[in-house]
């Protein structure tokens, strides 16, 4: 359960907490409004030690050494907690060591988020240590430490059961040591991993040259995740990976991988170029059809396809300046399910591509910049026949020469019985009182039909509300989404 109340004046630090430990709780939240003071925390710990109901403990509070050194004591004795995410304060690698001390003995922890502690090299080491004979561990979080190339080589011995591990923003810059890794520990049972926030592309100097890595290691890293055999989630974000070294990684990667669900690449600038090399490598449409009448493909790499065993459903590329060209060679995936070109530098001449790709279900064009281009061709003829049922039009500032044949074409699928979409987001568009009513108009046809209309953003929405309610409900959804997000068992 969430527990955020204070404690009742005058009560024993953390007796309260204790009393609910007690009632039997499989699962407890303690959220930042909820004072945990040094005492309290060494008093929960201790009655920790002892109790046999709960799986799953999440802090949102700093701990001091004495509630480190206690948590530590519970975790040696206890084996029925499973999933563990350790306050929201940096504890260094002297934390570690001390945690990792009772970790050694612990028998029963699956999941472990120690993400954003200051760890290093050392820390990522004494934690290794520890786990290295832990047989029930499957989910490690270690995103926002330092821990470096060497923290990842340190890691290596764990990687046989790890199904879950997690290194976004952790000073990984050399892209031959994760591969390193892989080859020599092997992962046959890693079904997510996240490199995101890592300069595994190369470094930026002062001037704003960049400088890659002179050798093929994106390459070798590229083969090492394709080998993968469990791998079904991939977060590669703003790893510097622009134009040919987004390339080199994602061409061996994706040609080899016979799992891999869901890529996401957001933010590396990987342009027209990257974006036709991804394409190139799981075969367009018209790609399938040529090899299908016996003419082999060749990848960017300069190699020959694999046997299209792809699985890839789920692509994000936000933020890459991908053009006309980069989006017409990943609207022709096959078997892509969700596709996300938000915050691409795209034009008018790219949305018919993309609004024919029959196999996509939802594709984000957010923040694209169609404000200028007027109506947006294709789409009001079209939306009648599209497959999506989710289309992200958001923050394009779009103009009453889009919005108005827009929000006819909508009223006539619905009358028509052709409307498919189930979400249509238009928010942050410029809208005068003709557009304005329009919306209005369209919303409430569409969801007649079953359709969300969404034509204001969460912005817009809290000016016309104006009220302390919005307010509030938005600080819940932020609270609730970070405990998501630390939430062990699940993304």
């Amino acid at each position: 359960m969430a527990w955020g109340a204070p404690a009742p004046p005058g009560a024993t630090p953390g007796s309260d907490l204790i009393e609910n430990l007690g009632r039997g709780d499989a699962s407890m939240f303690l959220l930042p409004a909820r004072t945990l003071e040094s005492d309290a925390a060494v008093a929960l710990f201790g009655a920790l030690a002892g109790n046999r109901t709960l799986t799953e403990l999440h802090s949102c509070h700093a701990l001091s050494d004495p509630a480190l050194q206690a948590l530590s004591a519970a975790l040696a004795s206890n084996s029925t907690l499973q999933k563990l995410c350790i306050g929201d304060a940096a504890f260094g690698d002297e934390g570690a060591t001390a945690l990792s001390e009772g970790l050694v003995q612990n028998v029963g922890l699956t999941a472990l988020d120690a993400s954003h502690k200051g760890l290093t090299a050392l820390g990522a080491a004494a934690l290794a240590g520890a786990l290295g004979s832990h047989g029930a561990l499957k989910e490690l979080r270690l995103a926002r430490n330092a821990i470096g190339d060497g923290g990842v080589a340190w890691l290596g011995g764990l990687l046989p059961r790890l199904t879950v591990l997690q290194l976004a923003e952790c000073s990984i810059g050399d892209a031959d040591t994760i591969a390193g890794v892989l080859r020599k520990a092997g992962a046959p049972s890693l079904v997510e991993l996240d490199l995101s926030s890592n300069p595994l592309g190369g470094a930026v100097a002062g001037d704003g040259m960049e400088f890659a890595f002179p050798d093929r290691s994106l390459q070798r890293l590229g083969e090492a995740l394709g080998s993968c055999a469990a791998l079904e989630t991939l977060k590669l974000d703003s790893c510097s990976l622009s134009g040919s070294r987004f390339a080199e990684l994602v061409s061996p990667l994706l040609r080899l991988s016979t799992s891999l669900g869901s890529l996401s690449a957001s933010g590396n600038g990987a342009g027209d170029a990257g974006a036709e090399a991804l394409g190139q490598a799981l075969y367009s449409t018209v790609q399938v059809k040529a090899k299908r009448a016996g003419q082999p493909h060749e990848c960017h790499d300069g190699s020959i396809a694999s046997n299209g065993q792809s699985k890839l459903a789920v692509l994000t590329l936000r933020s890459n300046e991908i053009g006309v060209v980069g989006a017409q060679a990943v609207a022709g995936i096959e078997g892509l399910a969700e596709l996300d070109l938000g915050s691409n530098p795209l034009t008018a001449a790219a949305l018919p591509a993309l609004f024919d790709a029959e196999q996509l279900a939802k594709l984000g064009l957010s923040g694209c910049g169609l404000a200028a281009q007027g109506a947006l061709p294709g789409l009001e003829k079209a939306l009648g026949s599209l497959k999506l049922r989710t289309l992200d039009l958001g923050g394009n500032n779009l103009g009453d020469d889009a919005l108005l044949p827009l929000c006819a074409a909508v009223v006539a699928a619905v009358d028509s019985g052709n409307l498919s979409l189930q979400r249509l987001q238009l928010g942050g568009s410029a809208t005068g009182e003709a557009a304005t009513a329009a919306l209005e108009g369209a919303a409430a046809k569409a969801s007649s039909a079953g359709c969300e209309l969404e034509w204001q953003s969460a912005d817009e929405k809290a000016k016309a509300g104006g009220g302390d309610a919005e307010k509030a409900a938005a600080e819940l959804d932020v609270v609730e989404a970070k405990l998501e997000e630390g939430k062990i068992g699940g993304e």
